[in-house]
């Protein structure tokens, strides 16, 4: 037995269209096509599997409805018909609903919840009392009425007969049963709603089941005629106004030789549409610079109208007929221009405000299905107005819902997509809940939003942290998100004497965070020697990041746990002891710190004999950008204790120069190679040595003694000094032999220093200054005598 669908729509009802006559009479004949007996329409459709002949329901005013039939029979009765507003009432069975492009304000009552389809596409089901939605485009409105109250005329999600309402947006689905709509629900805030009634993404495998996949189809091509036939009317129809002298010739002869009030106000209309008219024809001719000329003659043509007709009722209802017949035309399309300038005229006189809002924000889902870029526009479009409207003077109630909706649209849309996963967006999130939050006097309820938020931001960052694994935000973005979020959380938070329970709480919540955060803090391992992506240096990072936990910011910024408030000089002798506590470690200098919570901090020391400098890390406990004798050892991130280990593969080839009798050590080799570093760097500025002319002087402070040797050039200065390669390289207690005369020199030098002495040494030795002679002294007279 086929499935019976009771329809008592209105038969003959035409579509609102000004300009679109050839659409209202095709759904109208598909309407009158449907099978018809007694008043009843049989329709045959399928739930999960797809029919060879499916017949649809098209509703008024661009809305199809397509049924399943896994039960017996599929009931829905018109109960309610007003001018564009309809009450269904639903009994049974599932239901394919498109209002994607109707402006029908349509109410689907299923026992007692109302459901309220805005510009939605969904999938519902009524089965045994249990409901299942899910909504693939739009958003719906589900409002749940007390028993003692029956719906007799459409209502909207700001009404008061509700005892609760939940908001299911785009790519979301609720899941719920009769029994739980009950007075307890009353109460309850919008996630623990959400919680009862098991708000959720909508799985891949209904997405992609054949009922999902066959409706989207059919939609597509349903919504591609209804485009296709108004573009066809537009162009048969053609040009209205073709000649401005002739035009105006035209209507003035019109409008001045016709004595009758009424037909000389219809010419009027009619003279004033044929400038709108002719924009729709530019537009669609792809002119759209005389698109726009035509609207701005439609705007100069208004305003020379009496003001009675200006700003009457007639002139608003052909104006919202244009409005409703372009929503089907979204983003990019040309003739979005034309109903974006209709929108702004509208807004700006404050008719419709709140539906031209809500239109913009359907035009960010659209806009999502076109580009990232396209997504981005769309929403500066909805935010421009959402700006002007939350400005007007609305009421309190309606405020407080308002900004709720909005807050959980905008909600959602962070948690299910990635493309406004921007540092802008979610400051725009934290605007509406600051707006929120202000229209909430003190209070345990707004206590409780504020835990609210705090719940959805911990939520944020989990998707955020989903989102940057799967290569869809850059560790730059998500680190600004996550910086964002969790200050945002910490402002929300209740004082300590009062909500410790709170923040243990979501201490907890936020403890599987903290490794995310730490990564996210650690760019060194953001690059690929640690991974062909950010899944695999994440796992990389794990392994290395025992320390993570017990760092200070980390533990304050996350977990919101008091620290200890040191000073520079207190962390820098910590990290002294510190790193001396690693063996093999001989000496630690620090060369700039500037506040005690600096992560990255510039060291030099010695190490298993080898001097080094390098960045240490104090989240990890580790050295980055390692330097030995002035080479790159490791740019990477390594342990303290396994640098020696690295040095000494690094430096393999000096120790295999050591005789096998010697005691093969990390400290024999250190010794060595800093020997021969020395020998060879000597050896470069001209010094004749091997490699015996170095001793060790002091291993822990890398001092070595360099004894008799010579400058190529300059033999006879024999040079000793002590080489000290710990930090910068200098010369002290220099003893030159020149010549054999001994020289002894105090003070450090440089290397360079130290050629420059020779040389003015060797100078002296071969053209020693002249030795002045003394002068005669002449003899007096008594002396010349005595002599």
């Amino acid at each position: 037995m086929k499935p019976q669908v009771l329809n008592r729509i209105l038969m003959g009802q035409n579509i609102k269209s000004s300009i679109g006559v050839n659409v209202a009479k095709t759904i109208v004949f598909l309407l009158l096509a449907a099978v018809f007996v007694g008043g009843t329409f049989f329709y045959e459709h399928s739930f999960g599997r797809v029919v060879e002949e499916p017949v649809e329901v098209f509703l008024p005013e661009r809305s199809v409805a397509r049924f399943g039939e896994e039960v017996e029979e599929s009931v829905m009765d018109l109960k309610m018909h007003e001018d564009g507003e309809y009450i269904f009432g639903f009994e049974q069975g599932s239901l394919w609903g498109n209002f994607s492009i109707s402006p029908s304000h349509v109410n689907i009552l299923v026992d007692n919840v109302v459901i309220m389809p805005d510009r939605a596409v969904f999938d519902l089901a009524y089965i045994d009392g249990q409901i299942e939605l899910a909504v693939f485009g739009g958003d719906v409105y589900l409002g749940f009425i007390p028993d003692d109250i029956n719906v007799t005329k459409p209502v909207d999600a700001f009404s008061d007969v509700f005892m609760n309402q939940i908001l299911v947006t785009r790519d979301t689905q609720v899941r719920f049963n009769m029994r739980q709509i009950t007075s307890e629900i009353e109460p309850l805030l919008y996630s623990k709603l959400a919680k009862e009634l098991r708000l959720s993404s909508i799985a891949d495998a209904k997405r992609e089941s054949e009922w999902v996949r066959e409706n989207v189809r059919k939609d597509t091509r349903f919504l591609e005629e209804l485009r296709q036939d108004y573009i066809s009317d537009v162009v048969k129809r053609g040009l209205s106004v073709r000649g401005r002298f002739f035009a105006d010739f035209i209507f003035w002869a019109r409008e001045n030789l016709t004595f009758i009030p009424e037909k000389k106000e219809a010419i009027t209309f009619e003279h004033l549409f044929d400038h709108m008219n002719s924009a729709i024809f530019h537009a669609v001719d792809g002119d759209r610079n005389r698109s726009k000329e035509s609207l701005a003659e439609f705007d100069a043509y208004r305003l020379r109208m009496p003001s009675e007709l200006r700003d009457g009722e007639t002139y608003y209802k052909i104006l919202d007929d244009y409005f409703n017949d372009l929503l089907m035309f979204g983003p990019r399309h040309a003739l979005y221009d034309v109903w974006r300038k209709i929108a702004e005229s509208k807004f700006a006189e404050e008719r419709d405000s709140y539906e031209i809002l809500n239109s913009y924000w359907i035009d960010v889902y659209r806009a999502m299905d076109i580009s990232e870029e396209e997504a981005y526009l769309a929403f500066e479009r909805y935010y421009s107005y959402f700006e002007r409207f939350s400005g007007t003077p609305l009421d309190d109630d309606f405020r407080l819902k308002f900004l709720s909706y909005q807050n959980q649209l905008l909600d959602n849309l962070l948690l299910r997509t990635s493309v406004f996963h921007k540092d802008d967006y979610f400051e725009v999130k934290n605007i509406f809940e600051q707006k929120l939050l202000d229209l909430y006097p003190e209070g345990w309820l707004k206590e409780e939003l504020k835990q609210l938020f705090v719940s959805n931001k911990i939520d944020l960052m989990r998707r955020l942290r989903a989102f940057f694994f799967d290569e869809r935000i850059s560790a730059d973005e998500a680190g600004k998100i996550f910086a964002r979020l969790i200050s945002e959380a910490k402002d929300f938070m209740p004082p300590e004497d009062t909500g410790v329970a709170v923040v243990r709480l979501f201490q907890t919540q936020l403890a599987d965070i903290v490794d995310f955060w730490g990564y996210l803090e650690s760019p060194q391992y953001h690059v690929g020697a640690f991974g062909v992506d950010h899944r695999e240096r994440y796992e990389f990072y794990l392994q290395e990041r025992d320390l993570v936990r017990g760092v200070d910011d980390l533990v304050r910024d996350v977990l919101w746990e008091p620290v200890e408030v040191r000073t520079v000089e207190e962390m820098e002798l910590e990290i002294l002891n510190l790193l001396l506590g690693h063996e093999d470690v001989y000496s630690i200098e620090i060369l700039d710190m500037q506040t005690p919570d600096q992560r990255n901090v510039d060291v030099r020391g010695v190490i298993a004999g080898y001097p080094f400098e390098a960045v240490y890390d104090r989240y990890q406990d580790s050295l980055r950008d390692v330097y030995v004798y002035g080479e790159l050892i490791s740019e990477r991130a390594v342990k303290v204790d396994g640098l020696a280990e690295i040095l000494l593969s690094e430096f393999v080839d000096v120790a295999e120069e050591i005789e096998p009798e010697l005691e093969v050590t990390i400290e024999t080799i250190a010794q060595r190679v800093a020997r021969k570093n020395i020998a060879d760097t000597l050896k470069e500025y001209g010094f004749l040595l091997e490699i015996d002319d170095v001793s060790v002087v002091d291993r822990y402070n890398l001092v070595y003694r360099v004894e008799d040797i010579v400058l190529e050039g300059y033999e006879g200065i024999e040079v000793t000094f002590d080489f000290v390669i710990s930090g910068d390289e200098f010369v002290s207690n220099l003893f030159f032999r020149v010549h054999g005369e001994p020289r002894v020199f105090e003070d450090h030098y440089s290397i360079e220093d130290v050629v420059s002495m020779i040389e003015i040494e060797e100078d002296l030795y071969r053209s020693p200054p002249p030795v002045p002679e003394e002068p005669v002294e002449e003899e007096d007279e008594e002396d010349r005598i005595l002599r």
